[in-house]
């Protein structure tokens, strides 16, 4: 072998090492990014399965039925404040053309008879929110007697949904046995008016809990304390629950379904999207 060529074999030798190196470098670069991202998307999918095992069953229905409870104990005035075609801010008047879910107002997601129980101490209220301009609202709540309860003012998203406003454990829980009136204002201006719209339902407290709450997901929940006239959990469950999935077809056609049965006759915001949870 002449001494050109043994040269040249080991130029060809140093330059195969050098690639053999700079693609093992950029390989195990990339196996130590993908192993990264390879443990976020193990942790997203062990989430999302646990998810599927607790938000929906293997074969969900298509209803859950609501049975309204007996009206004892209901406080003898459970009308709410206003037509809720009338309840928007003023200044929105010009901005209802602009295509939305529905044409509804400011509206409590309760029974025709503004009313609903719950077992929880801290429960969330539920309404759908017009596309406004207000950028502020109010949640309040009083005893049945007039005593006030709680009063918190939290932030409006923009776009028409429906929204859970969850009172804080910080205040005192509703006890067992009351009904409370609870009340949701749009603050259309700076500060607060007495024409600014508002919404008002009724809450009473049970006692109670939910039997074997470990062992059923949110829509065996949801179907549970609908069978039993427990409107503020039944609805609080089967919305947590379609959030948790907002892919699955099947939890927003219960949804549907759940809220244009007559005994609820919510058809006309049924439709509208789910904001997540306000914390006031």
């Amino acid at each position: 072998m002449n001494l050109h060529l043994l040269l040249k074999r080991v130029v060809y030798s140093l330059i195969a090492s050098l690639l053999l190196i700079t693609e093992g470098s950029a390989i195990a670069h990339n196996s130590i990014a993908f192993g990264s991202k390879g443990n976020v998307l193990d942790n997203s999918s062990r989430i999302l399965n646990e998810h599927s095992r607790t938000s929906t069953v293997s074969n969900i229905s298509t209803q859950i039925e609501f049975v309204p409870p007996p009206s004892d104990g209901s406080p003898d005035q459970t009308r709410g404040a206003g037509a809720r075609d009338e309840r928007r801010c003023p200044q929105d008047v010009a901005i209802r053309s602009i295509p939305s879910s529905t044409s509804a107002g400011l509206s409590a997601l309760v029974p025709p008879d503004n009313y609903g129980l719950t077992y929880m101490e801290h429960p969330i209220f539920w309404v759908y929110l017009p596309q406004t301009s207000a950028q502020r609202g109010i949640i309040s709540l009083r005893e049945e007697g007039g005593r006030p309860h709680a009063q918190l003012a939290f932030d409006l998203p923009a776009m028409d949904s429906i929204i859970g406003v969850q009172l804080p454990e910080t205040l005192p829980p509703l006890e067992s046995g009351k009904n409370y009136q609870w009340a949701i204002v749009l603050v259309c201006g700076s500060a607060p008016r007495p024409s600014d719209p508002v919404v008002t339902a009724w809450i009473r407290r049970e006692p109670g809990t939910l039997p074997n709450a470990n062992s059923l997901n949110p829509v065996e929940q949801a179907n549970w304390y609908s069978q039993h006239g427990i409107w503020y959990d039944a609805l609080t469950a089967l919305a947590q629950s379609r959030q948790s999935s907002p892919e699955d077809v099947r939890l927003t056609r219960l949804w549907i379904n759940f809220l244009s049965q007559p005994q609820v006759n919510m058809e006309a915001i049924a439709n509208a999207p789910l904001f997540p949870l306000i914390l006031p």
